[in-house]
Formats: C-alpha cells, sequence, structure tokens
C-alpha cells in the first residue's frame, strides 16, 4: 500500500480549537435505611418494593423492582442523555471521567450470566438504582446504600466508585467460598454474598465483598451489575461492526429519538459528538474530530441531523488500508469481488488451505446481501476482523513430560513485588485461568497451622484456602497436569498437618509416580492430574523464629536457602556472614490487604535446615534434587528435578561442558529455572535463552507483565483446540530439542542442521484500531518493533520505518540479536524499571500519526532472514508521547500469513477488547 494511494482517501488536520466538556451533575442517593432496592423515576424520587416476601411471592417483588431496569441500563451505558436538540443545542449534561477501554479480565471474556434469564425483557421507565447492602472489610461490616448509575457503581455518599469497566469478575455461591470462610460468613448470609474483582491503578486488583438483607435485594443487585457489564460491553462492539448504517441507528436511538419523524428535527451539537466520542475511547483529537463534524454538516448549521450523524459515523469508522485492499481484489471485468477473487485470496494473500466448497460458504456468508453474489468493503472487513491471528496446531499431547515446555509460574502467590506487596489467593486463580500449569507455594509456620507467604515483609494466607482455590480452578481452562512445586520452611508436626490437608483437599486429584518407572507419563496420561513436587533433603533440622510485633514489624534470624527456590531476600547467614543471629529492626508494617490473612502478633516458626518428610515424600510425584552436577546417580533417577536460579544457570552456560551437559540432561529429565532471589522487584529474565537448551519450567512472575512475561505468553498462546479459547500449558519441544542423545558430542552437529535451515520474513505494520490514548494531550501513535530470537536478525530492510533514538548501534547490522543465552531482559539492574517493561531495546519504530488514535494507518513494513529454530518472536509496543499505550508479542512460528488483526495488551497483561493492530505476515523458505 504506497504512501499516494493513502493520501487518495485520507482526512487532512484541522487547526480548530476544542470546545469545552459539560459539567458534572450527581443524582441524590437514598438513606441506606430500606430493605428493598429502591428504583429512581425520572423526577427523581423514588419507590421502595411493597412485596417482602422471600418465598412463592419472589416473582411479584422481581417485576415491580425490574421496572425500567432494560431501559435505564441501556440509556445509562450509551451517550448517557448526553443530547441536544436543535432547541437547546446549548445544554451541559454530566460526564464522568471513564477508567479505559475495555479488557479480558483473564485469558478470554468475562463471562457473566444473569440469575434471572428474562432480564433482557423488562418494560422501560428510565431511573437510577439504590441498593442497601452491607459491605464486609476484615475489620468491620457497615451498610451502605450502593448506587448504580452512568457506568459507576458507588456507595458511602459517592465517595467510593467503581467504574464497569474496571470489573474483572463477580463471584457469588460455590465460587466466593473461600472469601467467605475468610471473613467468617455462615449459614443463608453465604447465600446473599457477593464479590466484585475489580483493578486499580498500577498491577493490583481490589475485591469488594457485600452480603444483601435478602435474596431479592441480592438477585436484583447481582442482575443489575451483570446487565450493565453485558450491556457495555455490547454497545462497545457495535463500534467494531463493518455496518455504519446499523451503528448510527442503534446510537440515534438510544441517545436521540426513537421516532423516525424527529430525525430532522433532533440532532447533534459537536460538544455531544464529543461525548459519545469519550464515553466509548474513540481517542481523536478536537481538531480532527471537528474536520469530520464538519465535513458531515452539509447545511452548515452546526448540527448534525440523523442522516448527517450517518455520514459523520463513516468517515470516523472508514479504513482507508481496507478498502485499497477491496479494491486490489476486484475483478478486472466486473469490478467486484466475486467468489473466484475471493478464492485467490484465501490462497495466494492468506496461505489458507481449504476446498472451493467450504470457501463459498465461507464468502457467501460476508456477501453484501443474500441475493448478491458480491462482497462489498464492509464484508470484507467484517470477515478479516473475524479471521483467527494464530495457526491451530494439533498438538501431540501423548509424548513424556519432559518432552514440553510447561507454562511456569514464579512466586505466584504475589500480587505485585517480592518484598512489602500483597500475597492473594486471587493471584493463583488468575495464573491457573491463564492456562499456568506449574505454579509455587512457600509454606511457613503461622499460629494456627501452615500460611502461604514470602517470608519476611509480606502478608500470609492459610494454606488450607490456598489449596481450596487450586483445587477449584485447577482444570477450569486445561485438563493437562498441574504440577504443584511446594517450598516447605516448617518442621515435621506441620509438615503433618500440610500432608493432612493435601490429601483431604485433593485426594485422588495427586499422582504419585510408581516406583522404578523407568519414564515419566505424558500429559494425555495425567489429564485432570495434580503432581506435587517437593525438596528431597537429608538435612537436620534447626529451627529459630520469626515472629510479628502486635505493631506489625517483624524481626528474624536466618533462614538457610534449602527451600528449592532459594528465594528469599535474606539467605543462609551461614554463606554470607552478614546476618548471623542478628535479629532485625521493625521496619515495615503488615497491612491488611484484599485476600491476606495476616493476624496481629502471629509468629512464623522457621526452620534453617528443612528435611522434608516421608510423608510429604510419599504423595510427590516429582522430587527435586539440589545440583551438584549431572554424572551422579541421582541426576538419572526418573523423578528427579534440578531447580536453578538464572544466575546458577548461566554460570554453568558459560562453559561449553556443562552447556552441553544441561541440553542432553533435559531431554530425558526435567529442569526448571527460576528469577534470582535479587529481583526483589519481581522482573523477569529473557526465557528464550533457557528454552533454547531444553528446560521445560521455565518459571517467570507472572505478576510482571514486562518482556519476560511476554515472551513467556506468547509462547504458550496455542489453542487447546480449534474452537477453544483456553491454552494448554504445554508447547511440544523441536524435534532438534527431543532427539536422545548416548553423547554430548553428538548435539553440536544436530543443532548446526537447524542452524542452516532459514526463512525470510516480511511483516507489514498497516494499522491500529481504537487505541486507549486515555488522559493523553498529545494524539500521535507510533509502533515500536524488536525482533527476539536464539540466533540473530540478517539482512533487515525497512520501509516506512525510522530508527529510534533510543536504538544500540546494532540496528542496522545483519546480525542484530534481541534475546540469546545469557541476554537479561532488564540489562544489567535485575529491577530497573520504567513504566511498565523491564527492558528490551527497540529495532525500528514506524512514523507517528498526528490526531487519531481511533484508526490511525502507519502503512510501514519490515523484512529480514531468521534461522528456523521456531524461537522467533516480534514484539510489537504502541506508544503515544513515548507512554506505552499497548503492546503485543508474537512468537513468528504461530502466526498465519496474511491480513491478521492482533490483540492488544495492557500493561497487566489484560487484553483490550477492541483494540487491535492490523499487520499483513508473509514467510517464505530461503
Amino acid at each position: 500500500m504506497s504512501e499516494q494511494q493513502l493520501n487518495k482517501v485520507q482526512i487532512r488536520r484541522s487547526d480548530s480549537n476544542s470546545d469545552p466538556d459539560g459539567s458534572t451533575s450527581k443524582l441524590s442517593h437514598s438513606d441506606g435505611q430500606g430493605s428493598q432496592p429502591m428504583v429512581r423515576n425520572k423526577s427523581g424520587s423514588s419507590g421502595s418494593s411493597e412485596c417482602n416476601s422471600v418465598g412463592g411471592e419472589d416473582l411479584c417483588v422481581y417485576d415491580h423492582i425490574y421496572k425500567g431496569i432494560k431501559g435505564f441500563l441501556s440509556r445509562r451505558t450509551s451517550l448517557g442523555g448526553s443530547y441536544s436538540s436543535s432547541n437547546s443545542s446549548s445544554n451541559k449534561v454530566g460526564e464522568r471521567e471513564l477508567c479505559g477501554p475495555l479488557t479480558y479480565a483473564l485469558s478470554s471474556n468475562l463471562r457473566i450470566e444473569s440469575i434471572n434469564s428474562q432480564l433482557g425483557s423488562f418494560p422501560s421507565s428510565g431511573g437510577a438504582m439504590d441498593f442497601p447492602l452491607v459491605k464486609v472489610t476484615r475489620r468491620k461490616r457497615v451498610k451502605y446504600t450502593f448506587h448504580i448509575d452512568e457506568n459507576v457503581i458507588s456507595w458511602n455518599n459517592s465517595k467510593k466508585e467503581i467504574f464497569v469497566d474496571s470489573i474483572k469478575d463477580i463471584r457469588i455461591g460455590d465460587l466466593a467460598t473461600n472469601y467467605m470462610d475468610m471473613y467468617d460468613i455462615r449459614g443463608p448470609m453465604r447465600e446473599l454474598w457477593c464479590t466484585i474483582i475489580y483493578s486499580v491503578s498500577k498491577n493490583k486488583l481490589k475485591a469488594l465483598h457485600v452480603v444483601a438483607d435478602n435474596k431479592v435485594v441480592f438477585q436484583s443487585f447481582y442482575d443489575s451489575v451483570v446487565y450493565l457489564i453485558n450491556s457495555r460491553r455490547r454497545l462497545m462492539e457495535e463500534i467494531a461492526l463493518p455496518n455504519n448504517e446499523q451503528f448510527a441507528n442503534i446510537h440515534w436511538q438510544t441517545n436521540v429519538s426513537t421516532k423516525k419523524e424527529d430525525q430532522e428535527k433532533d440532532s447533534l451539537s459537536f460538544p455531544d459528538v464529543k461525548r459519545l466520542c469519550n464515553r466509548y475511547h474513540i481517542y481523536c483529537s478536537d481538531a480532527y474530530l471537528r474536520v469530520l463534524f464538519e465535513r458531515a454538516d452539509t447545511n452548515h448549521n452546526g448540527l448534525l441531523n440523523f442522516a448527517e450523524f450517518q455520514d459523520f459515523v463513516r468517515y470516523l469508522r472508514f479504513r482507508p488500508e481496507v478498502q485499497i485492499i477491496h479494491d486490489e481484489m476486484k475483478d478486472a471485468d466486473s469490478g467486484m469481488v466475486g467468489f473466484e477473487s475471493f478464492y485467490r485470496f484465501l490462497n495466494n494473500v492468506q496461505g489458507e488451505v481449504m476446498s472451493r466448497t467450504y470457501a463459498y460458504k465461507v464468502f457467501r456468508k460476508f456477501c453484501t446481501s443474500p441475493l448478491d453474489d458480491s462482497m462489498d468493503m464492509n464484508g470484507l472487513l467484517e470477515f478479516l476482523t473475524k479471521q483467527p491471528f494464530l495457526k491451530f496446531f494439533e498438538e501431540d499431547y501423548s509424548r513424556p513430560l519432559n518432552e514440553y515446555f510447561i507454562s511456569s509460574s514464579h512466586n505466584t502467590y504475589l500480587m505485585g513485588k517480592q518484598l512489602v506487596d500483597e500475597v492473594s489467593v486471587e493471584a493463583y486463580t488468575r495464573a491457573l485461568q491463564q492456562g499456568c500449569r506449574c505454579i509455587e507455594i512457600d509454606i511457613w509456620q503461622g499460629d494456627h497451622g501452615p500460611v502461604v507467604c514470602h517470608g519476611l515483609f509480606t502478608q500470609s494466607i492459610p494454606l488450607e484456602d490456598v489449596i481450596k482455590t487450586i483445587r477449584k480452578y485447577a482444570f477450569i481452562t486445561s485438563p493437562y497436569p498441574l504440577i504443584v512445586s511446594l517450598e516447605i520452611h516448617c518442621k515435621k508436626d506441620f509438615q503433618a498437618m500440610i500432608f493432612d490437608i493435601m490429601k483431604e483437599i485433593l485426594g485422588d486429584l495427586i499422582y504419585v509416580i510408581p516406583p522404578n518407572s523407568q519414564q515419566l507419563l505424558s500429559p494425555m496420561e495425567l489429564k485432570n492430574r495434580i503432581i506435587l513436587k517437593s525438596k528431597k533433603t537429608q538435612a537436620f533440622e534447626s529451627d529459630s523464629a520469626m515472629s510479628t510485633t502486635s505493631g506489625g514489624a517483624t524481626s528474624s534470624s536466618p533462614y538457610d536457602t534449602l527451600s528449592e527456590s532459594g528465594d528469599s531476600i535474606i539467605e543462609s547467614g551461614r554463606r554470607t556472614g552478614s546476618f548471623g543471629n542478628t535479629n532485625l529492626s521493625p521496619t515495615v508494617s503488615r497491612k491488611s490487604v484484599n485476600g491476606a490473612s495476616s493476624t496481629s502478633g502471629r509468629s512464623l516458626r522457621l526452620s534453617s535446615k528443612v528435611e522434608i518428610s516421608e510423608q510429604i515424600l510419599e504423595i510427590s510425584g516429582i522430587h527435586g534434587v539440589r545440583f551438584r552436577n549431572f554424572s551422579l546417580p541421582e541426576s538419572k533417577t526418573t523423578t528427579h528435578c534440578f531447580s536453578l536460579n538464572e544466575k546458577k544457570f548461566l554460570a554453568l552456560y558459560k562453559d561449553e561442558i556443562q552447556r552441553l551437559a544441561i541440553n542432553k540432561h533435559n531431554r530425558r529429565h526435567l529442569m526448571r529455572v527460576y528469577p534470582h532471589v535479587w529481583r526483589y522487584k519481581s522482573t523477569n529474565f529473557n526465557p528464550i535463552q533457557f528454552w533454547v537448551e531444553g528446560v521445560q519450567m521455565v518459571a517467570t512472575n507472572w505478576q510482571t507483565y514486562d518482556l519476560g512475561q511476554q515472551l513467556n505468553h506468547a509462547m504458550f498462546q496455542v489453542s487447546l483446540d480449534r474452537n477453544s479459547i483456553w491454552h494448554s500449558g504445554y508447547v511440544l519441544k523441536p524435534p532438534h530439542l527431543r532427539r536422545e542423545v548416548h553423547k554430548m558430542k553428538d548435539i553440536p552437529a544436530i543443532v548446526e542442521r537447524v542452524k542452516r535451515q532459514k526463512i525470510n520474513v516480511q511483516v507489514d505494520i498497516l494499522s491500529g484500531q481504537m487505541l486507549s490514548l486515555q488522559h493523553s494531550k498529545v494524539i500521535a501513535p507510533y509502533v515500536e518493533i524488536e525482533i527476539y530470537t536464539d540466533n540473530g536478525v540478517e539482512s533487515l530492510k525497512l520501509t516506512n520505518c525510522i530508527q529510534d533514538e533510543g536504538c544500540t548501534s546494532t540496528c542496522t547490522s545483519t546480525t542484530t540479536t534481541g534475546g540469546g543465552a545469557g541476554s537479561d531482559c532488564s540489562g544489567s539492574d535485575p529491577n530497573k524499571e520504567d513504566r511498565w517493561s523491564t527492558g528490551g531495546t527497540p529495532l525500528f519504530a514506524t512514523k507517528y500519526v498526528r490526531d487519531n488514535g481511533f484508526n490511525p494507518v502507519w502503512n510501514a513494513s519490515f523484512q529480514c532472514t531468521l534461522t528456523n529454530t521456531t524461537f522467533n518472536f516480534v514484539r510489537f509496543t504502541v506508544k503515544n508521547g513515548g507512554q506505552v499505550v499497548a503492546t503485543s508479542c508474537i512468537r513468528l512460528h504461530y502466526l498465519k500469513q496474511g491480513y491478521r488483526h492482533l490483540p492488544l495488551y495492557n500493561s497487566k497483561g489484560e487484553k483490550f477488547i477492541f483494540s487491535t493492530l492490523f499487520i499483513r505476515y508473509r514467510e517464505t523458505d530461503v
């Protein structure tokens, strides 16, 4: 696509000044004393339900309560009533500041269904909703009136509020068991409990816990929140539809008028249009919107009637790059895109292999009309929008466990940094729902039993709560085995308690490898089984204590690093000689946080050297063995696993003999590599350097979505099956890492044969869609591109790109390497941080597009030659004014050829529902 072609269709910038936003208006609140939800009518008064029974008369109450919910919610979740008629164009309407574009909560859609299946059929009368609910925290229980209005749930006289777009999950019933147990909720109250998980600033989640007075209030509150979320999402989805007329019709009828005769009389002013764009996260400058507005305002009266509004929507959503693709597809004779041209496009451009019969069914699905055998631009856009960007692999899950890369988490229990950050069962829930198949539990001695924490300064949660969470979420997204790595810091009597908890909660899910087994079982054979992994030691016990004072401060004597990860900030005093038996002075208080079970005055009993009991070893299917060398008998056992921190691994890697020994070991046995102890800010390394040597469990800090975690996420993007949105958590190693070798000297020849296989790749970065540029004063998005590989980049050619100012001199080299053995995602300082990414120097960047964050067109490309080892990754980072907006990291081995819409992710690793990056990918063998 040439710049000359784009210039014909792009809209030029105007220097018009922006208009002011409307002032904020708020509705009054009820006093919170009523026992029924209250619906506010158009006049602002409220009425409470007269049906008070909870049994057979519920339907009577329901009909009364829900009258008007649909009308209220659909109106409030759209333009919010902020429109102007021709007689009142100067009206200012309140506009709340929204929290940003919707994202998927975890690895897929937030799937919430209403208790009341008839929710969508209630008549409309308008109004806001108030609900008397008890808010539950660790310290107190207080009754508030919760108010739902304008995409916000608020309470305490609007001093506290949650934006609907920030809600990640709603838990009731069994899904909220952990929280109800934590807050000692018993009896009938458990049926009236609701937990709302939502995101706040930075990389944090919070939980709002409420209890209703009765079932009617509970169900009406829950259903209202669910409806609000789903309505919001449906309305946002309309923006992504290629049918401009449908989009315009829906929004005009929702916000302006439902009467056809009013289409000429009613109208929208420019401030109204701006508010509509802000509400739906359409980030364009005022100057850009003004150009479109004036172009649509054909009668030049400063207002848009319905027909003019349709034109405005068409101009706003026009995709010039797709129009050019459509033009290139047209038949020379007919000037239309018929089936033959579409079929050629599928084969030659998209690289799809399908029969003509099936291809015709696809073609007909996106034709202009049922009677027309051609595809217009809207049909092509809809087709391109709905096409998957990843190949589907019929993964073989029948090989032994050691032949797979396994999606692994380090310090799974942490929600943030290692020091002074929260520990939560929510972290386990998120990791498991995102397909993690190897999680970590650090177990310490608490006052009332085993607890999970990170040692110093961090909160703790009962081990029982963690194991219940694991039981509940272990196999929701993936049926393949879950490895639970136990880091036990307890003496024998506490280990007996750990054993009882595991057996009671996990029961028959626990898999133990039979004695004298010569080979690990396959993921297929181990489906829906949990494999416990514990440290096999012969150490003697030496108890010391770590106590928490009533004020929350911590004192400690040192503990040894016989724990498998050795990942406490204080390592062995015996080795370092720096701490001895000196107690640390109180420095950090333990604050109460969501999901934590910190208790004032509690004492953590630690062991400086821990011998794991026979009971624990008996139920452990994998035994962590302290690495000494690869020739000892322990390195030949089927159940052993060497765990090395990154620095230990890289120290061995520098020696060629040791590197070959690592490679040979990992062809038959298990190894785990985890971040070094000094990554106390929970940064990540580059995992590629460990995968290329066959390390199965490369554990990353999932709570930090930096480059390392983005590469890890890209590696495990393979779907379970063709129709699944979930990931298995297992990726079969490439053949050159699975082939068994009897002598280390045979390995270099195997690797060399692979390195001789080259591929040429070309990636066109065409455009972006619905970028999140909230709070940006300047709108000028661009894309930075980085290539990460294990064997360098050759013959790099750039088109319509610029070299970034921060780019190193290797950017123009023919052997640029984005990653490899010894590279570190955070440079020399493992804890160096910017806004959200810890490293990686951009190779090059597109030019920026001024004023347009809704559908900017870059039309840039790069070409290069790579070694076909399958460890080639590309990261696209969308920036605006130097600030990161979103990223997309892709393993090229998975990427489909042709035109594809890539998903974009925010700083927490959550996928934007509607933001995408439109590219074209081409790959050929050299």
